[in-house]
Formats: C-alpha cells, sequence, structure tokens
C-alpha cells in the first residue's frame, strides 16, 4: 500500500509540472463551459405539464405564450417569464466568472479557483431550480390545479459531471501541490513532521467514513422505493384487489394515472431521495478532490439519509398503527345510521420500509463506534498547524514561475487564504537544502516568552522598590503586635474593614500550618478584603486570579506553548509566580478568587502534591523543551526559570482560595481541605463604631514572617497527644467513621503553636485554637453523615469546652 501512495505521488508530481499547464487549463475551461451548458439548459426544462401531456410550460417559450390560445400556457406567462430572467442573469454571471478565470490562462492558481466558483455557481442555480419546479406541482395542486411536473435531469446530470470531473482532475492537484509546498517548507525550517504519514492516515479515516454514507445512502435509497404502504383486504373480497402505495411506482410511474394524494407522497419521496443523492455526490467529489470540507458532506449524507430512512419508515408506521383506530370510527358510524356490520371491509395494512431502519441503525452504530470523522478531525488539526507555513500574508513571488501573487489584488487575496496558494513551484523552491528567500525564517533576535522578559527588565525596579519598603519596617514584629496592628490598620483604611484579632490569628496560623487557605461562605461577607487588606498592611503584593468554569487542566494556570511558532505564552497566575521568584524578599499572594467554579482537582492538582514536598524541592517544570531569548545574536536564559523550562515555587509565596457555596459552584474534596487550612466567612462582618485616620503600612520581610512561625512552635511546642480533648473528639466521631492522619496532626499542632503565640498564653487559649482547628480539620465532615441525636452530639463537646462545634453541629440540615 506505501508504494501505492508513493506511485500516486510521483504520478501527481508529474501532472503538476508546467509541461501539462495548458492542457490543465484547458480541462478547466471545458468545464466551465460545462456548467454554462447546464444552466442554458434550465431553459428547456418544463416548469409544468398539463394534465393531458400535451402541453408544456418552458422559460424558452416565455415570449411566445403571450400571444397562446392554450389557457394552461397562457396562466402561467409570468411564471416563464420570471424564469426567463432569472435564468439569463445566472448564465450572465456564469459567463463573468468564465471570462476571469480564461483571462488569467496562464496562472494555474486563477484558473483552478474561478472554474471551482463556476462550477459550484453553477450547480447551486441547477439544483435549486430543479427542486423548487418540483415543489410546484404539489403546491399547484393543493391551489385546485391540474398540472404535474416531468423533470427533465439533463442539466443536473451535466453539472454533478462537470463537478466530478473537476474533483478528479484539477481538485487533486491542487491539494498535492499544496500538501508539496507545506512539506517543503517544513523541511527547510527543519522541522520533525511526518506529512505523508498524516496524509495517509486522513485519507483511510475519510475513505472509511465514505463507505459508511455510502452504505446509510444505499439502504436510504432502497426504503424511499420499496412498498411504503400495503394494503391487503380479506381473501372473501375478490372484487377488490390489494392497494400498494411503492416509492419505486410514484416516482418512476405515469403522472396522469396518479392521484393527488400518490403525487404528494411523491414529492416528499422525491425531495427526500434529491437530497440523499445529492449529499452523498457532493461527500464523493470533495473526498475525491481533498476538500476540507470532506468531513462536513460526509456528516450531512449521513444525517440526511439517516432522516429519509426514519421520516419513510414512519410514515408507512403510521398507518398501520392507525388501522384498529379507524376500524373502530367505522364501526360507529355504521351502527349510527342502522348499517349491518358484516359489510366491513376487513384488511391488513402493513409497511415494509421500517425494516430497513433497523439495517440503518446498525450501521449508524458502527460509525459511531469506529469515529472515522473525529479520528480525520484529528489529523486535520495535525496538519493544519503546518499550514501557515506557506504563502505568508505579505508577498508570495516564486522564482521561475509564473505567478506572482500581492495584496493589493483582492482576487489574489482570495488565493493566499485559500487552497490554491502559490501551485507552481520550481526545482530550486522543492530543493530543501537550496536557499531560498520565499521561505519564512526566524528572525535573528526572538523571544519565545517576551511576558517573562518584560518582568526580567523590571529587576532594577523592583530592587527600588524593596528599598523604599525597608525604609519602612514594623517594629517589634511579634505574632501579638502583628494581630493587632492588622486590626487596626484593616479597621482605619478607606474601606473601614473589621476583623477581630481572633480573625486575623486564624488567618495567620493558618498561613503558617498550610500554603494554601480556602476562605469559603456567602458572597459580600469579606473573603477577597481579608488577604487584600493584610497584604496592604504589610507592603507584600497579592495577585487576584480569576478562576473560569472551562479549567479543565493546568494549563490553564500556567499557559501554553505553540509548537508551531516556539513561543510560550503564561497565564497571569504563571506570571506572579515568577514575579515572586524575583522578588524573594516579599510576602506575596496570588489569590484563586472563586476557586471552585470549576473542579480543583483539575487545574490545581500539581500544586497539591507539590506542597507537601520540602521547601527546596518543590519546583514545577512549565515546558516539555527548554526556551531562552536571543537579543543582539546572543543567548540569554529567563532568570527565574531553572534549567530553562522549570519555575521553583519560593518560601515567600502562600496561595489563598476563595469559595462561595452555591448551585453555580463544585463542592471541594476532601483531598483539597485536607491540604488547606480553610476560613469559614459565614456572617457579615460588623461595620466598626469607630476608626482613626488611615495608618501608614509597615513592611514585614517574608523572612521575618517565617521565623515568627519557626519561634512559636519553638515556644509552644503542642503535642497532638498531649491533649485529651482530640482523643475525646476521635472517640465522638468514630461512629461516624471520621478521623484524620499524620498530615493533619501536623497541621493541627503548627496552627495551635502559632494561634497561641498570637495572644497571651493560657490553657483557654489552646482550647480555643484546638476549638477551631478541629472543627474546620475533622468536625466539618458531618456535614457528608447522618446525625440521628445532634443535640446529645452537640452537648458532648459543650461538655469537653469546643464550643464551636457544638454550634456546628446543633446547625446541620436533617438531611
Amino acid at each position: 500500500m506505501a508504494n501505492l501512495f508513493e506511485k500516486a505521488d510521483r504520478f501527481l508530481d508529474r501532472m503538476c509540472s508546467p509541461k501539462y499547464r495548458t492542457a490543465r487549463n484547458m480541462i478547466c475551461v471545458f468545464l466551465c463551459f460545462l456548467s454554462l451548458l447546464s444552466v442554458f439548459l434550465l431553459m428547456f426544462s418544463p416548469i409544468c405539464t398539463s394534465e393531458n401531456g400535451k402541453s408544456q410550460i418552458t422559460a424558452a417559450k416565455a415570449f411566445d405564450s403571450m400571444n397562446s390560445k392554450d389557457s394552461v400556457i397562457a396562466s402561467f406567462f409570468y411564471l416563464q417569464f420570471v424564469a426567463y430572467v432569472l435564468i439569463v442573469v445566472c448564465m450572465l454571471v456564469a459567463a463573468i466568472l468564465i471570462v476571469k478565470a480564461i483571462t488569467k490562462f496562464n496562472n494555474d492558481d486563477a484558473v483552478a479557483f474561478g472554474t471551482r466558483k463556476t462550477i459550484v455557481f453553477a450547480a447551486t442555480v441547477v439544483i435549486l431550480y430543479t427542486f423548487f419546479t418540483f415543489i410546484f406541482s404539489p403546491i399547484n395542486q393543493m391551489l385546485g390545479g391540474m398540472s404535474y411536473v416531468k423533470i427533465s435531469y439533463i442539466p443536473v446530470i451535466l453539472v454533478c459531471l462537470a463537478g466530478l470531473l473537476y474533483a478528479v482532475l484539477i481538485g487533486t492537484l491542487v491539494a498535492h501541490r499544496r500538501n508539496k509546498e507545506i512539506e517543503n517548507a517544513t523541511a527547510a525550517q527543519k522541522i520533525e513532521f511526518d506529512l505523508k504519514a498524516h496524509r495517509r492516515k486522513l485519507f483511510w479515516h475519510q475513505f472509511e467514513a465514505l463507505f459508511f454514507s455510502l452504505a446509510a445512502a444505499m439502504v436510504a435509497v432502497i426504503t424511499l422505493l420499496s412498498d411504503i404502504v400495503t394494503v391487503t383486504f380479506d381473501e372473501t373480497e375478490e372484487e377488490i384487489s390489494d392497494m400498494v402505495i411503492s416509492g419505486k411506482e410514484i416516482l418512476f410511474g405515469n403522472p396522469e394515472l396518479m392521484s393527488k394524494g400518490e403525487r404528494l407522497v411523491g414529492f416528499v419521496v422525491f425531495a427526500m431521495m434529491f437530497m440523499t443523492v445529492s449529499l452523498f455526490a457532493l461527500g464523493l467529489m470533495s473526498f475525491i478532490g481533498r476538500s476540507q470540507q470532506c468531513n462536513k458532506m460526509i456528516t450531512s449524507s449521513v444525517i440526511m439519509s439517516s432522516v429519509a430512512c426514519t421520516a419513510i419508515g414512519l410514515f408507512g408506521q403510521y398507518y398501520k398503527m392507525v388501522q384498529e383506530l379507524n376500524a373502530e370510527v367505522v364501526e360507529s358510524l355504521l351502527e349510527e345510521y342502522n348499517l349491518p356490520l358484516e359489510e366491513l371491509l376487513v384488511y391488513e395494512i402493513e409497511s415494509g420500509a421500517i425494516k430497513y431502519s433497523y439495517v440503518l441503525v446498525a450501521i449508524l452504530i458502527l460509525f459511531f463506534l469506529r469515529r472515522p470523522l473525529t479520528k480525520a478531525n484529528d489529523e486535520y488539526r495535525e496538519l493544519s498547524r503546518y499550514d501557515g507555513l506557506v504563502a505568508p500574508a505579505a508577498e508570495v513571488t516564486v522564482t521561475n514561475a509564473t505567478i506572482e501573487l500581492n495584496t493589493g489584488d483582492d482576487e489574489e487575496e482570495e488565493l493566499l487564504d485559500g487552497e490554491f496558494a502559490g501551485l507552481n513551484l520550481d526545482e530550486e523552491t522543492k530543493n530543501p537544502e537550496t536557499p531560498n528567500d520565499t521561505q519564512p525564517k526566524r528572525p535573528e533576535d526572538f523571544d519565545p516568552c517576551p511576558a517573562f522578559t518584560e518582568i526580567d527588565r523590571k529587576i532594577g525596579v523592583y530592587m527600588g522598590t524593596l528599598k523604599r519598603r525597608r525604609e519602612n519596617l514594623l517594629e517589634n514584629p511579634t505574632l501579638p503586635n502583628l494581630v493587632n496592628y492588622i486590626v487596626q490598620y484593616a479597621r482605619d483604611s478607606k474601606h473601614h474593614l473589621f476583623y477581630t484579632p481572633e480573625s486575623i490569628a486564624t488567618f495567620i496560623a493558618g498561613l503558617g500550618a498550610s500554603r494554601l487557605t480556602i476562605l469559603q461562605g456567602m458572597s459580600g461577607t469579606g473573603k477577597t478584603s481579608l488577604p487584600k487588606i493584610v497584604s496592604e498592611a504589610l507592603m507584600s503584593v497579592c495577585d487576584i486570579v480569576e478562576v473560569e468554569s472551562s479549567w479543565r487542566d493546568k494549563n490553564e494556570l500556567l499557559g501554553y506553548y505553540n509548537e508551531f511558532n516556539k513561543v510560550y505564552t503564561p497565564r497571569k497566575f504563571t506570571q506572579a509566580l515568577y514575579r515572586a521568584c524575583l522578588n524573594p524578599d516579599t510576602i506575596t499572594f496570588i489569590v484563586l478568587d472563586e476557586m471552585n467554579l470549576s473542579r480543583i482537582e483539575y487545574y490545581f492538582s500539581d500544586f497539591l502534591s507539590l506542597m507537601e514536598n520540602e521547601p527546596d524541592k518543590r519546583t514545577l517544570q512549565l515546558l516539555n523543551t527548554p526556551i531562552s531569548r536571543i537579543e543582539n545574536g546572543e543567548k540569554k536564559n529567563y532568570t527565574a526559570l531553572i534549567d530553562c523550562h522549570t519555575v521553583k515555587i519560593p518560601g515567600n509565596v502562600w496561595f489563598i482560595g476563595t469559595a462561595n457555596r452555591d448551585e453555580s459552584t463544585y463542592d471541594i474534596s476532601d483531598k483539597v481541605y485536607d491540604r488547606a487550612h480553610t476560613m469559614n466567612f459565614d456572617k457579615r462582618a460588623q461595620k466598626p463604631a469607630f476608626f482613626g485616620n488611615p495608618s501608614t503600612p509597615k513592611y514585614l520581610p517574608a523572612n521575618e514572617l517565617l521565623r515568627l512561625f519557626d519561634e512559636a512552635c519553638k515556644t509552644v511546642r503542642a503535642n497532638i497527644d498531649n491533649y485529651p480533648v482530640v482523643h475525646e473528639v476521635e472517640a465522638l466521631l468514630e461512629p461516624y467513621n471520621i478521623s484524620f492522619g499524620n498530615r493533619i496532626a501536623m497541621q493541627i499542632e503548627r496552627f495551635v503553636n502559632i494561634y497561641s503565640s498570637c495572644f497571651t498564653y493560657t490553657e483557654q487559649t489552646v482550647l480555643e485554637a484546638l476549638d477551631i482547628i478541629l472543627l474546620s480539620k475533622v468536625v466539618k465532615k458531618l456535614e457528608l453523615k447522618s446525625v440521628d441525636d445532634k443535640e446529645s452530639l452537640s452537648h458532648e463537646f459543650e461538655k469537653i469546652g469546643l464550643r464551636r462545634c457544638a454550634s456546628f453541629i446543633l446547625s446541620l440540615k436533617e438531611d
């Protein structure tokens, strides 16, 4: 099979050579005139035929019928005249298209493009004219007329023949030359891309899809030609013969012998047959011509075949289903008029069309299981990545060729964007080793990530900002002073935010216990304002990243690398992380606003795992290939990237997530809760009764905050095993199969140490810290359990001093 493809490629190469240019263009001109002839023959295609078949109305007889004595012809004079004018106008348009193609006879692209436009235009006119001519017959009958249509299929056959010949003789050459251009361009740029392999896969996937389309169309045609309705009378009724409504008889029988009802059924059958065959023919032509519309045409053909087969099958089944209903109606009428019931005709209705629907269903199931068009679309996407290498938008000039394309000409601009751009390639262009000015080149100075370059150039600005910040250091930085300072700063700020010392201490202790903090609760309760006001008070950085509901993987956070142009586009999150690496002294909050609009595990799973590593091992690979920019001919690496593709998550970064809990968001899983510190905002913050003038922000370095956390853990040294209340909680929750592991135990210990250090150390302070963290980490899991006796369980928590946990249990819903 591979040898067959190679021979076909060699044959097409030979046919694409300038030696056969005149023959190719003569074929195009012939096809143009053939399509024009099909439009001209519409003049003699009958619009309507009288009941006796003696008088025909055509567009060519429009002027002859002005003085005609035939009442049928005279009555349709205006219809003839309108048809005549429309056909003449269409012929003029087709002639203009032909002239435009012939005037550029030596330009392969222009001739091929003009021929395709002419054939498409002619086919549209012929098909619409034929189709609406046939529609006229049932409409005329419904209006009381006695005419019918005997269609001439010669124009349809001619235009279809022109389209098929174009697809076979010209379309394949155009597609072949286009593929050659892409192959030469990729070779010139040393891009690893197996064009032939993708083309072969695309061919076989489309061939398989076309086979299914053919099978579906054949089943639909057989269904349309079958016995739609068969009425079989009882054997005792010898004088009455059986009645059969057959699609074959309706389509090819004598219209003079048909009733109006049969003609109406014939219209439906003809319309479905016409659309089914036409769409399959278009799919076949687009496949032969390697058109990019092939997949759409095949899909349309399969859908139309399914509709036709199902509609006719149900049409026949309708009469079968209402058979008993009709019998009951007739019986009731006979009884009303006192007629004997034994005179009723006994008959049985069957439909021979419905059985073919089962075959079509089997074909469709196999079609959807094989998914040939999905695979073909994948190959199209792979091929389209390199399609932009051919014919850049500025100007294309091929050496020793007959085509010169300029963006100044509207006609040629269509060629640049179409599938006919740059058809003529000389031997120099076909040789990838020969220098060619028409091949796109990477500029000498190349920057694969301008966003990182812009951040690198601001390092001097960051150092100046850091120097100014250090002139306003927070004096006597201790955890109690830090809590009181933030509470006062938030109250006196222009927003007048009110946070209790317990809330600020909980937030700060959460930063020391985990790198991820989740602030959840009702909208408008100050979740996003908390990290913003803390960062403002400490002269730190707070970057807001808006999470979108469409996020499905980590690339939504990190960004995308374009394999074609070798450019990496980082997202807002990655740029914030990159800046934090260049400002290691400054506390940085990266806030994921409304983080549960999408499932957190989809886009944040890598960070959940990284936070469990040692601080020096928290690195994330952004790209699979190293990148570096070229400036003035010199290679320069990006400052914050390790090995030119990896970024480090520095110790000055904390991730803050805000989460609303409503019908538009996803539930947060235990995997996320176990690795994060959670704060609940269930009530609107109180407005401060009094406030002073805005305070001056004070700078707290990141290493200073980390030092405070370490000192707190060394001073208090809380051990979870030394607190009986923790064991009592485990015992109370054991019937509900709720417990916690070592990870949560370590977070509880760090939280209790830091929270207790924010106030004067007492046993009551430690108990309050345990109440907060046990509710957040452990007791909250009762939301997913069924608690039969809430009052009793709440009373037990009240007895051991965990008031928050007790109140939460009482607030649980019954379900």
